[in-house]
């Protein structure tokens, strides 16, 4: 929640608006031992679903005793020249699968060199397979084949080429083929939930996927009015709960992964920072635990968000500690995050600074409040300026994260009704500066409570730019 009198809401920053292009959704391949992934194999459709560069070579057909065939033709003397699926033959595929590949080739003239050629293209490196043929004889056909197994989650990319081939030397290739056979060895997948875009979380609802957008509603307002208003439901819903709350938190968290959001849940607690890094707390952290594990699904919480200025810092950062160890050991389905308010992080006092305040504990999730305050007043003045999040936050933020290999994401952030007039899609393009940063979630502070400021969404244009925002997130899915 927003705390005005906070030094973090203090930080002068603004807005900006690109566009973005959606990636197509993945398509995983059946692991039939008789089935050709490969599109128009015997190029009976001509050269559809192929291409060549067409700076190096043309690519067309030919007919090989009444039979079509792929001819490519090079544009200069000893040209590379290469024969590959206009769209990789397999995307989304799965790891530890074996394929075989398969084609025909020749050529009008002698001694010919290539090779069949299947890459993996996934998150990791490319990984490229490869068979050589030799094509000794004129006008003969010569088989070719290759047997790999998958290193990665990646697509595939199949090709047939030959080197050294010179104008006037043709490559005739026909009947390619790729079959995934059913791997020997089944490698159990490891507990977690596939988002609309294909990406995978674990069970804890973690990723390096797009990042989810969510949001604060009203007073841990159900939010399917508002998601029906947007178009998309919410990936991340966020809710505030004080201690003796924990069964109506467990309630909400449940409705929403029912309905296809992660939960955030945010507690004050029950005594304070060093009764409950002195163990007081155990018991309650533990029912709390115990019953968040019940869900079929992954849940968020953080214990004390933004605790700047509200006590003993170094209490706070025990606390965090203790609690840790007992959520993450007692909840596999239970991300354990802290959140701050960013800017005591990376610009305030020494206690605050993200390298002093930080627990020394497992965390899944860093979260952090931050928002653009341009169009606001601080004693008295109007705060203005142009510059985004990213280079003042999302850049430092992500560099930290990556060396404490822990995961990030804006826990709050929102902009007034002035700001959004004169920076119509700053929603849409702060997602893409989270998404270009390696950020997991944007949850925008959908309310009226402990602000001044009309950070919640009040119709017009700033819905729309949310809408937006939204549109362009996954979805998880509903339980």
């Amino acid at each position: 929640m927003i705390r005005p009198l906070k030094t973090a809401r203090f930080a002068a920053v603004a807005c900006l608006a690109a566009g973005l292009t959606i990636a197509s959704l993945p398509i995983s391949p059946a692991l039939a031992d008789s089935t050709n992934l490969v599109q128009n194999p015997s190029f009976s459709s001509a050269t559809t679903g192929w291409k060549v560069d067409t700076s190096v070579s043309t690519l067309g057909t030919t007919s090989v005793s009444s039979n079509p065939a792929a001819l490519v033709r090079a544009k200069s003397s000893n040209a590379t020249v290469a024969l590959n699926d206009a769209t990789n033959t397999v995307r989304g595929g799965k790891a530890a699968v074996t394929y075989t590949a398969t084609a025909r080739v020749r050529s009008n003239q002698a001694n010919l060199n290539g090779q069949l050629r299947v890459r993996e293209s996934g998150t990791g490196k490319t990984v490229s397979h490869a068979s050589t043929f030799y094509v000794t004889a004129a006008n003969t056909w010569q088989s070719v084949s290759l047997t790999f197994t998958t290193t990665q989650a990646s697509d595939l990319d199949l090709n047939v080429l030959a080197w050294k081939v010179s104008p006037g030397r043709d490559f005739i290739v026909d009947d390619v083929t790729l079959v995934a056979k059913t791997p020997t060895v089944v490698v159990p997948e490891t507990p977690g939930y596939t988002l609309s875009d294909g990406c995978r979380l674990n069970q804890r609802g973690v990723g390096k996927c797009a990042p989810l957008v969510g949001a604060a509603h009203g007073s841990n307002t159900e939010p399917s009015a508002l998601e029906a208003s947007l178009g998309q439901r919410l990936g991340v819903r966020r809710t505030y709960w004080n201690g003796a709350k924990v069964d109506a938190a467990v309630a909400t968290a449940k409705a929403d992964v029912a309905a296809g959001r992660i939960p955030w849940i945010s507690f004050k607690l029950p005594y304070s920072w060093a009764e409950m890094a002195a163990g007081k707390g155990d018991a309650w952290t533990r029912d709390l635990t115990a019953k968040l594990a019940t869900i079929k699904g992954p849940v968020w919480v953080a214990f004390h968000h933004e605790p700047e200025g509200d006590g003993p810092i170094e209490d706070w950062k025990k606390m965090q500690e203790r609690l840790g160890p007992i959520v993450r050991n007692g909840a596999p389905n239970v991300a354990f995050t802290v959140v701050l308010t960013g800017w005591n992080q990376w610009y305030g006092q020494t206690q605050y600074r993200i390298e002093n305040i930080w627990p020394n504990t497992t965390v899944d999730i860093a979260g952090f409040d931050i928002y653009c305050f341009y169009a606001t007043w601080k004693n008295g003045k109007f705060r203005t300026g142009e510059e985004s999040l990213k280079e003042d936050y999302f850049d430092k933020v992500s560099a930290w994260a990556k060396s404490k290999g822990v995961a990030w994401g804006l826990a709050e952030t929102g902009l007034t009704d002035a700001a959004s007039k004169d920076f119509p899609h700053w929603l849409e393009t702060t997602y893409k500066e989270i998404q270009a940063t390696g950020g997991i979630a944007m949850t925008y502070f959908d309310t009226t409570l402990n602000t001044d400021d009309s950070y919640n969404l009040t119709g017009g244009q700033k819905n729309l730019d949310f809408a937006a925002a939204l549109k362009m997130s996954p979805t998880f899915p509903k339980a």
